[in-house]
């Protein structure tokens, strides 16, 4: 009989179509509303094998900068479990069972993840090595108000020449980052791109910023500019004090 150990490799999908180890799926994150209660989420087997898929939701939220995920049944994900052929496409509907939209988007993911066998051979004695694909798709309940986009943001010189940034959503909707600047007149400027990053409503994150030019480490204010899904905001700051952003 033949040994496997499997390896999973989860992944987080950053564009509107994604494709991860021939699977394609779009979209990449779901809005289910109170009219609109039920989404569909398409997968695509762009590889030359067969693969099995095993699906899981979790209640998504997020402490101390790091995200937590727990058990939950308040969402219907059909069908739990099903397998690509190559070529072939998978719809996966997604539907509010439990939940009823407030003041504050709800969050949720969608966990797609492989199941170990395909495409290992029996009759190899050997021991085989799979890499097994996890797939994590977010799925935010929107609020019944008016979205409010809110960021607290504070930088702190640290000694050793790095900022510390500190960014709360004190909006009711989540915020993704993009890319984020620091820059001052006649300064070279800071960058760095990050579309993975989410900051859930009520939220704190904390990045530490490298590699900060040295003239820029000494300005008494910084021009921030943040590019996201709330769309571009802009803020002059001081470092080690507080600032706020709003977006309309």
């Amino acid at each position: 009989m033949f040994r496997a150990l499997s390896i999973l490799f989860a992944g987080l999908f950053l564009a509107s179509t994604a494709l991860a180890a021939g699977i394609e799926i779009t979209p990449i994150h779901v809005n289910l509303t109170e009219k609109a209660p039920i989404a569909t989420v398409r997968l695509l087997n762009n590889s030359t094998k067969p693969m099995s898929f095993q699906v899981f939701q979790k209640h998504w939220s997020q402490q101390k900068s790091k995200s937590e995920l727990t058990s939950s049944e308040n969402l219907v994900i059909t069908p739990p479990i099903f397998t690509l052929k190559p070529g072939a496409q998978q719809l996966l509907r997604v539907g509010m069972v439990d939940i009823k939209p407030s003041k504050t988007e709800q969050s949720y993911r969608m966990i797609i993840q492989q199941l170990p066998g395909d495409g290992l051979q029996a009759n190899d004695k050997r021991i085989q090595l799979q890499v097994l694909l996890a797939m994590s798709v977010p799925i935010f309940i929107k609020p019944i108000t008016a979205a409010n986009h809110q960021l607290d943001l504070t930088i702190v010189k640290r000694p050793d020449h790095t900022f510390m940034l500190s960014m709360k959503n004190t909006g009711n909707e989540h915020l993704q980052i993009y890319s984020l600047r620091l820059a001052q007149k006649n300064t070279p400027e800071f960058k760095q791109t990050d579309r993975a990053r989410y900051i859930l409503p009520n939220a704190t994150q904390q990045l530490t910023l490298k590699k900060i030019p040295q003239q820029l480490y000494k300005a008494k204010q910084l021009n921030v500019i943040i590019t996201s899904n709330w769309g571009t905001m802009k803020a002059t700051i001081t470092p080690n004090k507080p600032a706020l952003i709003n977006v309309s």
